[in-house]
């Protein structure tokens, strides 16, 4: 796999390199608001994958949105989980490129924490969903296979 320089602007879909599955949320664009936040979690088959988009920011970093708009990040109150929100509050992770293991890892600017998604799925939903972890060297790899992940372009509507 190569990479390229830099991801640019654009709307990707997210697969768990460890599970072969999408990621996202399986909540839909809600009609109330404020709406509540919504889970990041490895998918289930059969549900429609949802697109993230992934806005270039400063400094080799990354702003995420999903659902239209909804911020993805870090909820430290909730065991680091990642949770796609409806306000104004951003947080910009970088998206690094890991050619010799073919996927890229999403890591939390200055620190050694990276997404992650459960070694092994559950069969309740709310317990695949991805966190903040530290990264974990496995078998020789910079990285383990469940914090990696495909990042595909989704070509223009």
């Amino acid at each position: 796999m190569s990479c390229p320089q830099q991801l640019k602007s654009g709307e990707y879909l997210l697969v768990s390199l460890q599970h072969a599955r999408a990621v996202g949320t399986p909540i839909a664009e809600p009609l109330v608001y404020p709406a509540r936040p919504a889970p990041i979690l490895v998918l289930d088959l059969g549900l429609r994958p949802v697109q993230f988009y992934i806005r270039e920011g400063a400094n080799r970093t990354y702003h995420m949105t999903v659902l239209g708009g909804r911020n993805v990040r870090e909820n430290p109150k909730e065991n680091r989980r990642i949770f796609a929100y409806d306000d104004a509050e951003i947080e910009e992770y970088e998206i690094i490129c890991a050619a010799n293991q073919l996927g890229y890892v999403i890591r939390k600017p200055s620190t050694n924490y990276v997404f992650t998604v459960p070694a092994q799925l559950q069969k309740e939903p709310a317990c695949n969903q991805i966190s903040l972890e530290p990264i974990k060297p496995t078998q020789g790899q910079e990285y383990s296979l469940n914090q990696l992940f495909a990042i595909i372009p989704l070509p223009p509507v």
